[in-house]
């Protein structure tokens, strides 16, 4: 199957594409997400994609900058602009050679399925090499840990990770069981308590805002999870370092 990218900084757009593809029945898998181009960059850099997708006024990096040096990493990869209307002659006048279509907003989901095909066709002449459904697995646990770890001080219950990455709450909680071998909550505990021990041991770090700081907004909560995990209480930890 061939991997994807969409990168839309508004979240409905991006909800919409990746919800009302049939990602599957075209043998794609289900496309990462960026928010902007620096971000999706960075993602890149990491892991490569077959087909990006992408806006083009967005924070941090534009689509088009975003599309150029994608194509630098990649030369073989397949770009597909979302563009306004406003937008829409510049887009094609700057990338005429390089993308396989541009989309205009709001975008036309059987325009785009269209544009999909045509990208898997180019890249099957091109003899790109496919990546198995494990290998994906293992990308997305990837990004859900990453994204579990930038997030310690917010909302990380299982259902709403899983809607983040347009998942099922028992998909989600099944795959990464399976592929890091540690249930979905205790890698979310022991994470933050990692994080907690790290600002404990800053002299001054009072023991309600670090919970609050690794989401929880119960100090005397906290301190019970944090005594189980590593043995003492925070107080005590932050004496002894």
């Amino acid at each position: 199957m061939y991997s994807v990218m969409v990168v839309e900084d508004e979240y409905y757009v991006r909800a919409s594409i990746l919800n009302r593809i049939e990602w599957e029945s075209l043998g794609l898998l289900m496309p990462r997400q960026a928010e902007n181009g620096q971000q999706a960059l960075e993602l890149l850099r990491r892991e490569p994609v077959h087909i990006l997708i992408t806006d083009i006024r967005m924070p941090l990096m534009d689509g088009l900058t975003l599309t150029l040096e994608a194509q630098k990493l990649y030369p073989d990869i397949c770009c597909i602009i979302l563009t306004g209307y406003g937008e829409f002659e510049y887009a094609r006048s700057a990338l005429r050679m390089q993308v396989v279509n541009y989309l205009l907003k709001p975008v036309d989901i059987e325009e785009l399925t269209q544009t999909l095909q045509d990208c898997i066709a180019r890249l099957e002449v091109h003899g790109t090499a496919t990546l198995p459904d494990s290998i994906h697995d293992d990308e997305r646990i990837e990004q859900i840990k990453h994204y579990i770890d930038e997030h310690l001080d917010g909302d990380l219950r299982l259902e709403m990770v899983a809607k983040e990455f347009f998942l099922s709450r028992s998909y989600l909680s099944t795959l990464f069981k399976e592929r890091t071998g540690t249930t979905f909550s205790s890698y979310v505990e022991c994470q933050r308590m990692k994080r907690a021990q790290t600002l404990l041991r800053w002299r001054d770090s009072k023991v309600a805002d670090v919970a609050a700081k690794v989401g929880y907004s119960d100090q005397a909560h906290f301190s019970r999870v944090f005594k189980r995990c590593v043995g003492v209480n925070p107080k005590s930890y932050q004496k002894r370092h």
